[in-house]
């Protein structure tokens, strides 16, 4: 179906960036959100991840919204960051903090 990654774990500031890729045949079914919902308790629980973050091409809309729909939050954007499909494209940043009490990322 395809794979999630957690790279750039780090014990200190016990943050990790996401890596996700789905095959096209499992886009659109909800296996990203179940992924990133059974995720979060593990990484948390086992490895003491306080906060997830993650970069998404801003014109990937169902990714955008997958990742919305299980509580990361956009808090940044990196303007004509990738070369794609002949363009520069803008990347969203985002984050979610699995502690709870911890603060989201300011306006």
């Amino acid at each position: 179906l395809g794979y999630l990654q957690l790279q750039g774990m780090t014990g200190i500031d016990r943050r990790a960036e996401l890596g996700i890729c789905l095959h096209r045949t499992a886009q659109g079914r909800g296996v990203g959100t179940e992924s990133l919902r059974l995720l979060e308790p593990y990484v948390r629980d086992v490895w003491a991840i306080r906060k997830i973050f993650l970069q998404v091409r801003a014109d990937n809309v169902r990714a955008l919204s997958c990742y919305e729909r299980v509580g990361f939050e956009r808090c940044g954007l990196l303007r004509e960051h990738v070369f794609a499909e002949g363009a520069y494209r803008d990347v969203v940043l985002m984050e979610r903090f699995l502690a709870p009490g911890i603060p989201h990322c300011a306006s």
